[in-house]
């Protein structure tokens, strides 16, 4: 940050204020968004009504996220000048981020009768579709977008997501195997082609990714977990954190629904036994608990009724969004149970985990931690999955997940 680039600016002549816009620009465009704020800021003090350098403004203050104190700025934009492509679509996006859908669609729509050829407004109106779990609708425009820019990398991805989403995996898979076509040096491409054919099932060619994935970025831990799982491996005793943190990130936006698609049961299970556990303790709603791995929260609204305090933890910091919407707990952490435990010597009546220890295989330190964080008489419920006696204490599936 240089000092010129934070100075008072004198009255401008036409030709100067056009100079000095464009020197902020081009920090602007380099990166340097606080330098070429201040310049939006203080040639905005010299023409307040200038639509160009409001709309410049707002995309600064968004790119910054800033988004509710870009939205004034954007609406003065477009107030002045109501049919630039450019303009609507920074307000789209700003409209979209404060998850104001519908006049996000609106606007998105506008655009595109204003500008019918523009992939960029069908991708994002698109996106809109996304962020309200109509994965055909999405789908509709994504592929719309790809007709008008075939081999946008960034379309044919999100189109590929969408397909996925929608339970159409085998066409999402033609365009996660295009991207590595086009990209074979990219891991992630290669490591989503991975991902699709193993829940579709052929192991053997998920193997042959992850392989990619592995040659092109050997300490891929992620990668490596999975073609373990997925190989038969043995020696593995736990699950990455980052694995864990990347697969619910991407599970976070329709985790709930998914939940009950399946009818999952564990928490309410593992809530009705308790009763008969703390019958002699005869102090449920005053306790302390903690929930390992929470998710979006909704699990943790069946012991609600044993606690007055609630703390939870979860890798996943889409996750920790859902759940902070759910205002189920009391003290949130984006960390790993490891993490937790070292850093806290809090005592809890109540730690519960559903389906978490399925990421870890042997549970020895995890019981000895566990113990060490509850009280005298304090609660560990828990749930897993169950391995034969032939298969030894643990076995890694071909799921990733261990039992």
């Amino acid at each position: 940050m240089t000092p010129k680039t934070l100075e008072k600016l004198e009255q401008l002549s036409p030709a100067d204020f056009e100079a000095t816009l464009n020197d902020a620009t081009t920090l602007h465009e380099s990166g340097k968004l606080i330098e070429a704020h201040h310049l939006y800021k203080e040639l905005l003090a010299q023409q307040p009504k200038h639509a160009r350098l409001l709309f410049l403004k707002a995309v600064a203050l968004y790119q910054m996220a800033r988004v509710d104190e870009a939205l004034p700025f954007i609406e003065q934009a477009v107030a002045l000048d109501a049919l630039n492509p450019d303009i609507l679509n920074a307000y789209g996006l700003i409209r979209r981020n404060m998850r104001q859908f519908d006049e996000a669609k609106d606007i998105f729509e506008q655009i595109i009768k204003l500008r019918p050829q523009s992939y960029e407004a069908l991708n994002n109106l698109g996106l809109v579709y996304g962020d309200q779990y109509d994965w055909e609708k999405a789908s509709e425009y994504f592929k719309k977008a790809l007709e008008l820019s075939p081999d946008e990398p960034e379309v044919m991805l999100t189109l590929a997501h969408a397909l996925r989403d929608n339970n159409q995996a085998e066409e999402g898979l033609v365009y996660y195997k295009k991207l590595h076509k086009m990209f074979p040096d990219n891991a992630r491409h290669a490591f989503n082609v991975a991902i699709v054919l193993h829940g579709l099932g052929r192991f053997d060619e998920a193997i042959e990714y992850l392989e990619k994935v592995l040659k092109i970025n050997p300490d891929d831990i992620n990668a490596k977990h999975l073609l373990e799982a997925t190989r038969g491996d043995k020696g593995a005793t736990e699950a990455p954190e980052s694995y864990i943190a990347d697969l619910f990130d991407a599970y976070a936006k329709d985790f709930d629904m998914h939940l009950a698609a399946l009818e999952y049961q564990v928490p309410k299970m593992l809530a009705a036994r308790i009763p008969f556990a703390i019958a002699p303790k005869g102090k449920p709603g005053s306790w302390n608990m903690l929930d390992l791995g929470c998710g979006t929260g909704a699990c943790g609204l069946y012991f609600n009724e044993y606690c007055a305090r609630r703390v939870a933890v979860d890798l996943s910091p889409k996750m920790i969004e859902k759940s902070q919407a759910h205002g189920v707990y009391d003290d949130l952490h984006t960390q790993g149970i490891e993490g937790l435990y070292a850093e806290s010597d809090e005592l809890f009546d109540l730690i519960f985990a559903t389906d978490v220890l399925v990421y870890v295989g042997a549970l020895e330190s995890f019981m000895e931690e566990s113990a060490k964080h509850l009280k005298p008489g304090g609660l560990l419920a828990v749930s897993t999955e169950l391995c034969t006696p032939e298969e030894g204490d643990f076995i890694l599936r071909n799921s990733g997940r261990f039992a």
